[in-house]
């Protein structure tokens, strides 16, 4: 298993994201894996209803992502919304507040809010068969904890 933290920066151009804190995560398929440091436990293999645990501490002050196993699929083409199955939790309580598995069909990623922009925007070049977990920050010192199957690639928006 290979893990990488990094952090970058940029400016604002067009499809900037501001600060994006990522952790990388690599794991051998079948050989499961641990959750990246400081980021809730999550349990539960592509495509099967993830269990999310609880944030420990203080959530990260910038987006997070954290591959928890990387698909081998072509990657998510910028400007698209893909299929996908996700899950949301509360950072600071653990509460979900929406889980597409409970609807039974994959669906495209979250209503198109603003702040949920942010997050579908962090998904570009993702591999479609991956199980990504994003973090959110609100900006009260808590944050959205999303666990995200990619499943399909879609037509541009």
């Amino acid at each position: 298993m290979l893990m990488l933290v990094s952090a970058c920066a940029s400016a604002g151009a067009s499809g900037d994201h501001g600060r994006i804190r990522t952790v990388l995560q690599i794991s051998t398929p079948g050989q499961g894996s641990l959750p990246p440091p400081q980021l809730p436990d999550v349990t539960g293999e592509f495509g099967a209803r993830p269990t999310i645990a609880r944030g420990v501490g203080n959530p990260p002050t910038e987006p997070t992502i954290a591959f928890l196993t990387v698909g081998t699929g072509p990657r998510v083409v910028p400007g698209t919304r893909p299929q996908v199955r996700y899950a949301q939790t509360d950072w600071k309580t653990g509460a979900v507040s929406h889980d597409s598995w409970a609807e039974g069909i994959p669906s495209e990623i979250l209503p198109a809010t603003q702040a949920n922009l942010n997050i579908i925007s962090l998904i570009d070049g993702v591999q479609i068969g991956s199980r990504i977990q994003l973090i959110n920050p609100s900006g009260d010192g808590d944050a959205r904890v999303y666990v995200v199957d990619v499943i399909a690639q879609a037509k541009a928006s």
